[in-house]
């Protein structure tokens, strides 16, 4: 597991590219695995119904090539207030296997600029 902060600005869009590897640093071939990405308040929530944000990534960039990816359109992030979160990143593989491979806080900023871009 990494622990990774991340600082998120109000609104933007944000992408995260995963490469999942083995040991040996190849490509885990990742067919009909699943990428859970959550955003909470408390990280000790027993549920991800009061989640302020949450993910569940089936569609993968590679299945062979073991790529994935993570993200947060504009039109959601919108709606997060500003403040200090928890988040967590989890692979849950098809034989069961779950790892929880990213894990910090996820501080949401208010930009500068407000206006709308065109």
């Amino acid at each position: 597991m990494t622990r990774f902060d991340i600082d998120y600005i109000k609104g933007d869009t944000w992408n995260s590219l995963i490469y999942f590897k083995d040991s040996a640093g190849s490509p885990v071939n990742i067919s009909g695995d699943y990428v859970y990405f959550t955003v909470k308040s408390c990280s000790e929530q027993d549920s991800d119904d009061n989640a302020v944000y949450k993910q569940n990534v089936t569609g993968h960039i590679s299945n062979l090539s073991g790529i994935s990816q993570i993200n947060i359109p504009s039109g959601s992030g919108i709606l997060l207030e500003a403040g200090s979160y928890f988040y967590d990143a989890v692979w849950k593989r098809t034989d069961g296997t779950i790892k929880t491979f990213l894990i910090g806080k996820f501080n949401v900023i208010n930009g500068v600029t407000l206006r709308e871009l065109e």
